[in-house]
């Protein structure tokens, strides 16, 4: 018994299994590959579980014991006797034929098919190697200076990109610079906004401008009941008495109004800065 480098509880058995390999120092490798001489040993002893086979040889047995199909021939050949003219033979699950412990592999060496004609880029560096080789020079060095350079060459063009310093290794640009989200919503630009929304409104229906204070008008919550519809991103002094300033806009209609807040966080949330609230009696 050998140990293998590299890992403390894995052993290499050299020669036949003679008796049962018991859990403990003795334990067998996991997930090594059985020859066929070994495999047929382990499966024809019997002393060995379906889950203990499947635990320590997964590349030969199944979960249920049976050798695994498509298993391939490989190592020794197990001969039933000294002959060795006659090879042993197990049964599969779910094939008629039985498993013959030869010993050969198989299965072919895989070789790759490549393509009969070259590719346009094969061709191109073929071309460039037999320039450079035409005059004297060597063909890799060459063509890896190349590779740096159109490489350092692309990196210094992003960096220099003063719209995007943080697309450096990205390898991409945009058409439009980044703004900066930081940075809260000017007032200015709030208050643009509701003016390009209000030119849009029919000329007999001209709200005019009126400041609400933080704290609710005395009589108004207390002569009719209110309920208010609010869209996402607008909040009324009627849900909530703690936001700072609020521009209300009173129309024509009486049961209707526009409310906009000019809040900094609140002004870029909805999908428009202005928001229709009815106010209609209980």
């Amino acid at each position: 018994m050998q140990r293998l480098s590299g890992h403390p509880t894995w052993k290499l058995f050299i020669g036949d299994v003679s008796e049962e390999i018991i859990k403990g120092v003795n334990e067998p490798p996991r997930y090594c590959y059985l020859n066929d001489r070994a495999c047929y040993d382990i499966w024809a002893s019997g002393k060995y579980s379906h889950s203990g086979k499947r635990a320590f040889w997964p590349f030969d047995f199944n979960h249920q014991g049976h050798i695994k199909q498509g298993r391939p021939n490989r190592g020794r050949s197990a001969y039933q006797d000294d002959s060795c003219t006659t090879f042993w033979k197990a049964p599969m699950r779910g094939k008629l034929g039985d498993y013959i412990f030869t010993g050969e592999s198989i299965i072919e060496e895989y070789v790759p098919l490549r393509p009969v004609k070259p590719s346009i880029e094969e061709q191109k560096i073929r071309h460039d190697m037999a320039e450079i080789e035409a005059r004297g020079g060597d063909p890799l060095s060459v063509l890896k200076s190349l590779a740096n350079t159109n490489k350092g060459s692309k990196a210094a063009s992003t960096n220099n990109d003063p719209n995007h310093p943080g697309l450096a290794s990205s390898g991409f640009k945009l058409s439009t610079p980044i703004p900066d989200s930081s940075r809260p919503l000017h007032r200015s630009i709030a208050s643009a906004t509701v003016a390009d929304e209000m030119d849009e409104l029919p000329e007999d229906i001209i709200p005019r401008a009126v400041p609400m204070s933080s704290k609710p008008r005395p009589g108004l919550d207390d002569e009719i009941p209110m309920q208010i519809s609010r869209n996402r991103g607008v909040r009324s002094r009627y849900v909530s008495h703690g936001l700072p300033l609020l521009l209300s806009v009173h129309s024509l209609l009486s049961q209707c109004c526009l409310i906009y807040s000019t809040h900094p966080g609140q002004a870029c949330r909805g999908s428009h800065p202005l928001a229709l609230v009815i106010i209609m009696p209980l």
